[in-house]
């Protein structure tokens, strides 16, 4: 009688079943998984990948400039990316800031500069275009560092406030006994606010 399994350490006879099983995606392809196999690590443009992952720039933008799947350049940030590389990362942007705002004040000492010697030569239209350039200088400066805080334009409509309401029932009831006198203050207050006389 022979035994329902071959006996241990003997190699198992192949079957057709197994010599057609669909190989998977990855090694069709001849491309390997793991870690340093992924496709923003093997990219020729693998540091510009990892800084522009660290500075934020949106997956979609990344998958467009390098051809990357969004879903392989998550992988690559939660795999590949190490904390250090990141803290490296944002310490470079943060010098790189830091640098970028010493040129600007470079730059706003020379047209100081510019302007006091434009002064003595008594020279307006260079003093002028000095002044312009220290000022747009100094404005970036107060922006990049948040001294300058750019605030949205508020517009108030005095014809809805309550304040002014108040007041024109008060001078419309105190004409109510002199009709010319209020007819002629309707007439005005339309114009000034805005409508037809």
């Amino acid at each position: 009688m022979n035994p329902p399994y071959p006996p241990s350490g003997t190699p198992r006879p192949k079957t057709a079943a197994l010599d057609n099983r669909p190989t998977s995606d990855k090694a069709a392809r001849g491309k390997k998984g793991g870690r340093g196999h992924c496709r923003a690590c093997g990219s020729e443009h693998q540091t510009e990948i990892d800084s522009a992952i660290v500075a934020g720039v949106s997956y979609r933008e990344l998958e467009k400039r390098f051809g990357i799947s969004k879903t392989a350049l998550i992988r690559h940030k939660r795999d590949h990316l190490t904390p250090a590389l990141v803290k490296v990362e944002r310490n470079a942007r943060i010098d790189s800031a830091a640098t970028l705002i010493g040129d600007l004040r470079l730059l706003a000492d020379q047209a100081r500069a510019i302007l006091s010697a434009a002064v003595d030569a008594k020279n307006g239209s260079q003093a002028l275009a000095a002044i312009r350039e220290a000022r747009a200088t100094l404005e970036l400066i107060g922006r990049a560092t948040g001294e300058l805080k750019e605030r949205p334009a508020v517009s108030v409509n005095l014809q809805t406030a309550p304040e002014w309401i108040a007041i024109r029932t008060a001078m419309v009831e105190m004409l109510a006994p002199h009709p010319e006198l209020g007819r002629q203050l309707a007439k005005r207050l339309k114009v000034i606010e805005g409508g037809r006389s």
